[in-house]
């Protein structure tokens, strides 16, 4: 089953995320991405902490104040600890929703395992949003019509490869690459 069918990224806000991008200045010609000024402006307490062994992160809108918190479990490699991270803030933009962006209920468990896999319509939604923050699309035509593979263009952005393929799979499917 493709990413397409799994979801309805014909629905994924390309033109939203792409505004955030620009008001935060995500993406730089350098390539490499910091959500730091992103949780600024958001006004997201993000840390590093020691959490339970089957949690990498965690977000929260505290109720009432609608504070914005984020942990990352301190003990993951560096691209895991930031692609968490993103993964953390995509969660957030959920709650701001008040919605799902792009996902569609289905039964994932007749599903095969695969880089999509991760738990269900809303964490997987949240790490495609991660990948789209991460990864500047002109960056990743380039790198792509270069031949590079996806393990050297996540080494570059310092994300796992997991993250260049879903990338790739948002672009394709709402047509970013035309």
């Amino acid at each position: 089953m493709l990413p397409e069918d799994r979801y309805n990224l014909a629905k994924f806000d390309v033109a939203y995320f792409n505004a955030i991008i620009e008001k935060y200045r995500l993406h730089s010609p350098e390539g490499l991405v910091s959500l730091r000024n992103l949780l600024a402006g958001m006004r997201i307490d993000c840390r590093y902490s020691t959490l339970t062994p089957n949690l990498n992160g965690l977000a929260m809108v505290v109720p009432g104040t609608h504070e914005c918190k984020i942990r990352i479990k301190r003990e993951l490699e560096p691209c895991w600890r930031r692609f968490i991270l993103g993964h953390e803030v995509g969660h957030i933009f959920q709650y701001n929703q008040g919605k799902l962006l792009f996902s569609v209920a289905q039964d994932w468990a007749e599903a095969s395992p695969d880089a999509w896999q991760m738990g269900g319509p809303v964490e997987e939604e949240a790490y495609a949003i991660s990948a789209f923050l991460y990864i500047p699309l002109d960056l990743l035509k380039e790198a792509l019509y270069a031949g590079s593979p996806f393990e050297a263009i996540a080494a570059q952005l310092a994300v796992p490869s997991t993250a260049v393929k879903m990338r790739l799979d948002i672009a394709l499917a709402t047509g970013e690459f035309l």
